[in-house]
């Protein structure tokens, strides 16, 4: 049976792109980005919301990754590993961030990461360079308010026995897959 490896970090850390280069390079291997159809036209709408309504925001997120878990156990029974993008430890993460008193739950229906890699980006302003190069969502005006970020960051620290940080804040996409990838080959052993 294959691994799940989830991949996190802030929104432009490099998540889909890294995620993306992970499994072109592991033959067999599929790529889950949440969310996943059906929830993916409502998207932005309730992104827009996230400030306003974050119980909603956070409901639609949660609904979202037990949808995801159910693909990604189907997944892995046809035995290569699955990379994902996002998944629960960043609904629970965003969400304390907006004020919700959350915790991680790996309960009955969302299955529990083999392997979390957090993407770190040390520098806001190389942040904000990538964000602005990528294009800007609406998603993204959640962590551009500074109380947020930091409460988001915060919260991911209070899960960090949950996950492997990988720095990539200067690093190159091949450098940085290649160090996730030596961390996942120590899974195999």
């Amino acid at each position: 049976m294959g691994k799940l490896i989830v991949i996190t970090g802030l929104d432009a850390s490099g998540k889909d792109t890294v995620a993306a280069a992970l499994q072109g390079l592991d033959p067999g291997s599929y790529l889950v980005k949440t969310p996943t159809d059906p929830f993916i036209p409502a998207r932005s709408e309730m992104d827009a919301l996230a400030m306003q309504h974050p119980w909603m925001h956070y409901y639609f997120y949660l609904a979202s990754i037990y949808h995801a878990s159910s693909i990604i156990s189907k997944l892995l029974k046809n035995g290569g590993n699955v990379y994902c993008v996002r998944y629960l430890l960043d609904t629970v993460c965003y969400h304390r961030g907006l004020g919700l008193p959350v915790h991680l739950n790996y309960t009955k229906g969302i299955r529990r990461p083999d392997l979390t890699i957090f993407l770190a980006i040390n520098d806001e302003g190389v942040r904000q360079q990538r964000l602005g190069s990528r294009g800007r969502s609406v998603g993204d005006e959640v962590t551009d308010n500074d109380h947020v970020r930091q409460r988001i960051l915060e919260a991911y620290r209070q899960y960090k026995s949950e996950y492997i940080l990988v720095d990539n804040t200067f690093k190159t996409v091949p450098q940085v897959v290649e160090e996730i990838r030596y961390i996942i080959e120590g899974l195999s052993k």
